[in-house]
């Protein structure tokens, strides 16, 4: 499956009608950018993500924001798929993290499960750098289970 990310100015760049009523119940807020992932023709995913620095953390009705905006933009570049040789491992751990995550050590190996999620995320670093096929086998994960939505924040 060789998927694309390409980012959308409005909801008319939208040729699905179910990603686009998606993506107008989404709404865009000043901080959010809005993608759309394409196979071939078919548009398989929208995704919303809201870009936080320190200076917009907020805590409100129980949801808590955390200012992420390295985390958001290390999402973005693993879901663009274009540098995964330059993804950082201290990085590609904590994002599994951040996304909910559990994860168990053994050895140099970090092993993530999440419930709901088939299979696991076995990564290990190649120096500081995360190893691009790893990084390869990240990005379906969070297309395919639609992690990188706001309603799936922790």
């Amino acid at each position: 499956m060789a998927l694309t990310l390409r980012e959308i100015e409005s909801v008319g760049d939208l040729r699905s009608p179910e990603l686009r009523s998606r993506a107008n119940a989404c709404g865009k807020a000043l901080y959010t950018r809005h993608f759309v992932t394409v196979d071939g023709e078919s548009e398989v995913a929208f995704v919303a993500l809201e870009l936080w620095s320190a200076a917009q953390h907020s805590l409100g009705s129980g949801n808590m924001r955390v200012p992420v905006a390295g985390q958001e933009k290390l999402l973005l570049q693993i879901l663009r798929g274009i540098s995964d040789a330059n993804i950082p491992f201290e990085g590609l751990i904590t994002l599994p993290r951040h996304l909910g995550f559990e994860e168990r050590i053994k050895g140099s190996h970090h092993i993530f499960t999440k419930e709901g999620v088939e299979g696991i995320l076995n990564l290990e670093p190649k120096r500081a750098k995360a190893k691009p096929y790893q990084v390869k086998q990240v990005r379906p994960v969070i297309l395919k289970y639609k992690l990188a939505e706001k309603d799936n924040e922790q």
